[in-house]
C-alpha cells in the first residue's frame, strides 16, 4: 500500500482511532507533505491563512502571539501532536497566532482542502476528525483551567502534574510566557518547590 516510512508514525495514530480501509490510505498518501525543520523556523506566520493542518513527527514547537511588544506562548507542541491556528484554519481568516519551531522539527502535513476532500469521500474518517478534535478540545479547557488558578506557583504546579514533559523539552522564558509571569519569577518557583 505505501512504502514511505515517514508517515508511519501518523498511519498508526489513525489506525489507533478508527481502523479506515487501504484505499483511504492511498488517497491520504497522494495528498500528504512532509518538511524537515531547522530550529527556530516559523511554520505560520501572524496574518497568514493556517492553509495546513501538521502532525509532528518528531520536534519540539510552540505557538505565540505579541501583546504589547512581548511574545505570549499559547502552547506548545512535540512528537505524536497535531497543531494548527485553530481560528485560522477552521474560518480561513488570518493567523493572529505565530507558529515556530523550538528544535529540529520533521512535520507531515495536510492542504485543509485536502482534508475536506477526505471527509466527504470516507464519512468514516468523520469519526477521527471528531475523535482528535475532542481530544484537543479536552485539552485546551484542561490548560484553560491550570491557568484560571490564581497563585503563580498553583499555575507552575498544574503544569507540572499534567504535561511534564513541557518542562525537559521547553525553554524556560516560553514557559514563563505561557503562565504569565516572568522568568525570575519562575525560577523563584522553581527553586522553591
Amino acid at each position: 500500500m505505501y512504502q514511505d516510512s515517514k508517515f508511519d508514525q501518523l498511519f498508526s495514530y489513525i489506525d489507533n482511532i478508527y481502523r479506515l480501509p487501504d484505499q483511504f490510505k492511498s488517497d491520504l498518501l497522494e495528498r500528504l507533505h512532509y518538511k524537515k525543520y531547522g530550529k527556530k523556523e516559523l511554520v505560520l506566520r501572524e496574518g497568514d491563512i493556517n492553509q495546513y493542518i501538521y502532525f509532528v513527527n518528531s520536534g519540539t514547537l510552540r505557538a505565540f502571539y505579541e501583546k504589547n511588544g512581548e511574545e505570549v506562548s499559547s502552547w506548545f507542541m512535540t512528537s505524536g501532536d497535531f497543531i494548527i491556528s485553530v481560528y485560522s484554519f477552521f474560518t480561513r481568516n488570518p493567523s493572529f497566532e505565530i507558529i515556530e519551531t523550538i528544535k529540529e522539527t520533521e512535520l507531515v502535513y495536510l492542504h485543509f482542502e485536502d482534508l475536506n476532500f477526505l471527509y466527504e469521500k470516507y464519512l468514516e474518517f468523520n469519526i477521527v476528525g471528531r475523535k482528535i478534535t475532542e481530544h484537543y478540545y479536552m485539552k485546551s479547557e484542561e490548560r484553560i483551567l491550570g491557568l484560571r488558578k490564581q497563585k503563580t506557583q498553583d499555575r507552575y504546579e498544574f503544569l507540572v502534574e499534567k504535561y511534564p514533559y513541557i518542562l525537559e523539552e521547553i525553554p524556560a522564558k516560553f514557559i514563563a510566557s505561557y503562565l504569565g509571569m516572568t522568568t525570575e519569577t519562575l525560577s523563584r518557583i522553581r527553586n522553591k518547590i
